[in-house]
């Protein structure tokens, strides 16, 4: 009798270390990842504190063998217990009731951490230093790409003869009624595609420039350095453009909507998903919309339940 797929393909995906699966096992390997990644997460908050130097997590063996359904709470018990005895965790308890016995857990070695909270800063210099280096290309360059078999060739070519006039505007300056025949003359000197990308950027609902002295000072600014709005002309159209990251994902979360058996819901502090046993949330400690890591920490949360919009 042939297996029905789409009962058996859940659509998540569950990694784990190559070296800690020789060292303790493939199970132990997949809850060491489950923990190191909720730690990162819990690290990576605004308002994240350290306890005893570390940062931790909490949750019980119980609900890890809810979340990872393909293990039973033996098989995670077992699990824990050789992480511990490896040395590769540290396990606590900072509960403020004595009664509740839920285990803490820290990473032992917290280098990792320290890296993965460094990435985002590291790639914001990267990216500034990009920027930095556009602003340097000459204005008067053009250069054109051609890519074939992974190849790129780059070639000088001189710019084309300016056209215009006060009787020879663009197309594209034809809906611009707000600039005047001699505001329209001005720009008639840069080559008419540059023009045409620039009046797109500028009279665009997302980039809010209001009044004719505002657009003129930006379409002139666009057509001196196009190079250095290459990356805001590309993403205009982009439905997230211009929203809060709030917007962004009310936007596309629908409340009480279930996303692989995961029910998106929110209240004041932020966003969260409902596990398919209707009792426990993701993120364990909800991230509040104001944080200003809220978009990368959902972004992370959602690929690691495997949801998909």
């Amino acid at each position: 009798m042939e297996a029905n797929h789409q009962n058996i393909i859940s659509g998540h995906s569950h990694s784990f270390d190559t070296g800690v699966a020789k060292h303790v096992g493939i199970n132990a390997a997949i809850v060491f990842n489950h923990i190191a990644y909720w730690i990162r997460l819990n690290a990576s908050k605004k308002d994240a504190k350290m306890i005893d130097g570390k940062f931790w997590m909490y949750e019980t063996q119980q609900d890890m063998a809810v979340f990872l359904d393909y293990m039973t709470v033996e098989e995670v018990k077992r699990s824990v217990v050789k992480l511990l005895d490896a040395g590769l965790l540290i396990k606590g308890n900072y509960n403020k009731n004595s009664f509740d016995k839920t285990s803490w857990y820290a990473l032992a070695d917290q280098s990792e951490i320290q890296k993965y909270l460094t990435k985002a800063q590291y790639s914001a210099i990267d990216n500034a230093e990009m920027r930095d280096r556009k602003r340097h290309i000459a204005p008067s360059l053009h250069i054109h790409k051609e890519q074939h078999k992974k190849t790129i060739i780059i070639k000088e070519e001189p710019p084309p003869a300016p056209k215009g006039g006060n009787n020879n505007f663009f197309k594209c300056l034809e809906e611009c009624k707000d600039l005047s025949d001699r505001q329209k003359s001005q720009l008639s000197k840069y080559p008419e595609e540059i023009v045409a990308s620039a009046v797109k950027y500028c009279y665009h609902p997302t980039t809010k420039l209001e009044g004719p002295a505002a657009r003129i000072k930006q379409l002139h600014a666009f057509c001196k350095n196009p190079s250095d709005y290459t990356e805001s002309l590309s993403t205009l159209d982009d439905p997230g453009r211009g929203k809060t990251v709030k917007e962004k994902i009310l936007s596309t979360w629908k409340r009480g909507t279930k996303y692989n058996g995961y029910e998106f819901s929110y209240d004041d502090n932020g966003p969260y998903f409902i596990h398919p046993n209707g009792i426990h949330a993701y993120p364990l400690n909800p991230v509040k919309w104001t944080d200003k890591m809220l978009e990368k920490i959902w972004n992370e949360t959602v690929t690691y339940l495997g949801l998909e919009t």
